[in-house]
């Protein structure tokens, strides 16, 4: 039996355990109020709480670039069968379109990019009629500073500064090398030149008085002891340029072994006051020459002019002070009637070159003291 009948007015009744119900169906009418939209909360994810970010702006909301999970909270208010309330969001900037959600009222987002996001949200009410209205909120998911703008530009400047200081040092590096090329050349030049011509002559000269057969053994002496010299330059030269000898124990070895040589009349010595560390110190192509040249020259100096017995050449490195100290017990001369001779002005020049300070005690019938000071860090 059916339960229901349509009467001739157009009601429908309805027959049920505690009676019977009547309407008309012209009676049910739509609903045609447009629903307000709201946004009733936003939520930070991590990975071991939840929590409500604080917001001076109803309209606009930043956070940082850790803080980039959220739940987004919203609500029609339609209270007649709010169950089939619709909505709809779109978070422009992440999502491509509108993303349909029936039921439910919220939306979430994992591990939103650094940028800025415009969440807008609508709603309908049980019947679907939308409120186009979107409701909206600004979002900004802000960089870490590594990625900012201003930080990759500060890299980018430090590394220009690091590829030009690299470059001006090549650079510096490079005239360093051409200007001990240009020097070693005039050395070649002027001491093996010199050398070879004297060697020439002697050696012209040696010829003529064969052929009158009358040779001294003078001459003989004297083309031995130029090409003794020569090759005493000449090893000096390569010892320079070799660029496997840069170092201050280097520079006492070659040191030791010019001063035996030259001082063959004398009791040399050298003391050297070094740790190991300071004996592997490096100097540049520019320290290493002038250093080597200038106690060369005093050197030289004792054995060609002091007629010293003894000659005593200290080495001393105390923080970061290269000191060398340089006595003999010779003839000694008076500093200011030679003050350009032995070699002086040279020593002077080599020591300003190394931006170290020369100094020079002589008395004569007492010997001579030569002491250069300078910075080697």
């Amino acid at each position: 039996r059916k339960s229901v009948k349509k009467i001739s007015d157009g009601k429908l009744l309805f027959g049920g355990v505690n009676g019977i119900t009547s309407f008309h169906p012209d009676q049910i009418q739509q609903n045609s109020i447009i629903p307000p939209v709201y946004i009733t909360g936003i939520q930070i994810i991590t990975s071991d709480s939840t929590f409500t970010p604080t917001r001076k702006n109803s309209e606009k909301l930043s956070l940082p670039w850790y803080h980039n999970t959220l739940q987004i909270d919203y609500v029609a208010l339609n209270y007649t069968n709010s169950a089939q309330n619709q909505y709809r969001h779109q978070l422009v900037g992440h999502d491509p379109g509108w993303v349909e959600n029936k039921g439910a009222r919220q939306a979430r987002y994992v591990r939103l990019p650094p940028g800025a996001y415009t969440f807008k949200v609508m709603g309908s009410n049980n019947d679907g009629l939308w409120n186009d209205q979107a409701k909206s909120i600004i979002i900004t998911i802000t960089p870490p500073f590594w990625q900012t703008l201003w930080f990759r530009l500060l890299v980018i400047l430090l590394l220009s500064a690091i590829g030009y200081t690299l470059y001006k040092y090549r650079v510096k590096k490079l005239l360093e090398v051409e200007r001990v090329r240009l020097r070693i050349a005039g050395d070649l030049h002027d001491e093996v030149g010199s050398g070879l011509s004297g060697i020439a002559l002697t050696g012209d000269l040696l010829q003529r008085q064969v052929k009158n057969g009358g040779a001294k053994p003078e001459l003989v002496e004297r083309i031995t002891k130029n090409a003794r010299n020569l090759a005493s330059s000449l090893d000096a030269i390569v010892w320079l340029i070799d660029p496997q000898k840069e170092t201050l124990g280097d520079f006492i070895i070659k040191t030791r072994a010019v001063g035996s040589e030259l001082l063959t009349q004398s009791k040399f010595e050298l003391i050297e006051a070094l740790s190991e560390t300071d004996r592997s110190r490096s100097l540049s192509a520019e320290q290493k020459r002038n250093l080597f040249l200038l106690t060369k020259e005093g050197l030289h100096n004792i054995s060609k002019h002091a007629l010293a017995d003894k000659v005593i050449l200290t080495i001393r490195y105390e923080q970061s002070i290269l000191s060398i100290r340089l006595i003999d017990n010779g003839n000694g001369f008076d500093l200011k009637q030679n003050e350009k001779g032995h070699g002086l002005g040279s020593m002077k020049n080599r020591a300003n070159l190394l931006k170290g300070e020369l100094k020079l005690n002589s008395t004569i019938g007492k010997g001579t003291e030569i002491s250069l000071r300078m910075k080697l860090p």
